[in-house]
């Protein structure tokens, strides 16, 4: 038989219980894209690099979800700004798609064949820098 100090400890731990639980759906879900080990990030920005000619001194920055990665630069010392998302493929990156501006959204990295989470996690990543 419950006492009444126990009604009223399972009464508290219910309300906590539904609270959080309550505050959990109510937060956006916040996915952040992996952190790149060092000798990926200088593969990324290699690729880069190798694509732009004259790009040797062009500030590269960068996301990664691996296998993919996305790359990008503001306009800068006679370059346009620009992304490129890569794959690693093996121990290599490769250039899936390079353009003019930003990916705007997960569904333009879908596209180009990225799966769903990681392309959320991309998105997300780029719009917190």
């Amino acid at each position: 038989m419950m006492t009444p100090f126990d009604k009223l400890r399972v009464t508290r731990w219910l309300r906590v219980t539904l609270m959080a639980f309550a505050l959990a759906l109510a937060l956006p879900q916040v996915t952040a894209a992996k952190v790149l080990p060092m000798e990926d990030a200088m593969g990324v920005i290699d690729v880069v690099h190798a694509h732009l000619p004259n790009s040797g001194d062009l500030d590269v920055n960068l996301v990664g979800e691996p296998p993919y990665a996305i790359a990008w630069w503001s306009a800068e010392k006679g370059h346009a700004g620009g992304s490129a998302l890569e794959k690693k493929v093996g121990k290599n990156w490769t250039l899936v798609k390079m353009i003019s501006g930003t990916f705007a959204d997960a569904s333009s990295l879908e596209a180009l064949g990225v799966p769903a989470s990681q392309a959320n996690a991309l998105i997300a990543d780029l719009h917190r820098h």
